[in-house]
């Protein structure tokens, strides 16, 4: 669990074990700037003491340095890079713990719980990187690109300009009285409103947490009522409908497929029979040349190849499960407006396809005397 500073303090003082992370110290832009990345070892050196006093700061310094989660600033090339053994490397250690009066590197676990040192570290920027305004430092202006104005409550911020941020809300960066003349009164207004927006997105996003929790509670309950309800309305009906008939197949016929793939020694897909197994990665030409690409290189198949494939090679199997429809089709008699067939092709996915069989309904009409219904739905029982 990510831990406040407060929490941090507490969870050290009850004698908690906690990870300290740095978002930053792969950066090989505050990697190749070494005024700024000595200013940012000395603040995280720093914070780390304010949770452990007892460390003196050049030993924390010197461990974070020989565990290369801090390489000194000499290991880094003008790119930001760090060097060893003669090639560029990142930092990849950031993790690590206090125990003992010491400092070991650890991997990062999100379940535990962990401070990231470097935010809000409150890192000074001189004016040959930003200024802020005198009133309120909440805005900051960067020298490389001075046609943006950001404020403290903008969620995407520059990278040095976000190390800059203090723990009290504000910017760390040299004001400029000069830039800022005359414009006081917009910019405190302006310091209100964006102030007043981010309290109303935070509160969206605790309304948006509470839709969440009550959609929890109401989705096993309508998935619990609604079956029910429907299942009590259907069988007060002489008639029903064209609908109401395909999603009860869709939802019992499973069953047929699994019946038929079991006598039949066959793997059983979701709502279907896989006749053949898996191809993966399928070419172009694959069953009898049914498979092609569009000018655009996406795979398609070429449905009569495919069923000429099919009825060619597996036979044997389509003839067995037509034997099983219609056994199905003479329980449900021939007035019956709901009768069954075979339906078979290739299916494809991004990397595997393979040949499959299922049953299927024949074309219904739009209502269904209710008693062919409730003999449809005892059949996959």
């Amino acid at each position: 669990m990510k831990l406040t500073l407060k929490e941090t303090k507490k969870a050290i003082k009850n004698n908690q074990l906690v990870k300290f992370s740095l978002d930053f110290n792969n950066s090989r832009k505050l990697a190749s700037n070494k005024k700024y990345y000595k200013r940012y070892v000395k603040e995280v050196v720093k914070r780390v003491k304010s949770f452990y006093p007892a460390l003196p700061a050049p030993q924390i310094s010197a461990e974070l340095e020989r565990l290369e989660i801090l390489p000194n600033e000499s290991n880094f090339d003008k790119e930001g890079y760090l060097i060893r053994y003669g090639k560029q490397r990142y930092v990849t250690a950031q993790t690590f713990e206090v125990s003992d009066n010491k400092i070991y590197l650890v991997n990062f676990d999100y379940n535990a719980n962990y401070f990231i040192v470097d935010q809000e570290l409150g890192m000074k920027l001189d004016s040959d990187v930003a200024v802020s305004d005198p009133f309120t430092n909440h805005f900051a202006i960067l020298a490389s690109d001075p046609n943006r104005l950001f404020h403290v409550t903008d969620k995407e911020l520059p990278l040095f300009v976000k190390l800059s941020m203090k723990t009290n809300g504000t910017f760390n960066i040299v004001s400029d009285e000069n830039v800022f003349a005359g414009t006081k009164s917009k910019l405190s207004n302006l310091d209100k409103q964006k102030i007043a927006r981010k309290e109303y997105e935070e509160e969206l996003n605790r309304i948006r947490s509470k839709v969440i929790e009550v959609n929890k509670v109401i989705e096993p309950i309508m998935g619990d009522l609604i079956p029910k309800l429907s299942t009590k309305v259907i069988k007060t009906q002489k008639v029903v409908s064209s609908k109401i008939v395909r999603d009860s197949f869709h939802e019992t016929s499973q069953k047929f497929n699994e019946f038929i793939a079991k006598k039949l020694g066959l793997r059983c897909d979701y709502n279907s029979i896989a006749l053949s197994s898996e191809i993966r990665w399928p070419q172009e030409g694959e069953y009898g040349g049914a498979l092609y690409r569009e000018y655009d290189g996406t795979m398609c198949v070429d449905q009569r190849l495919a069923d000429k494939y099919i009825e060619k090679n597996y036979s044997k199997e389509i003839k067995s499960i037509k034997s099983e429809i219609e056994k199905l089709n003479k329980k449900m008699t021939a007035k019956s407006p709901i009768q069954f067939e075979i339906s078979y092709g290739i299916a494809m996915s991004d990397k595997t396809s393979n040949i499959y069989a299922a049953i299927s309904l024949k074309k219904l009409p739009e209502e269904i005397d209710s008693k062919y219904f409730n003999k449809m739905e005892k059949l996959f029982k």
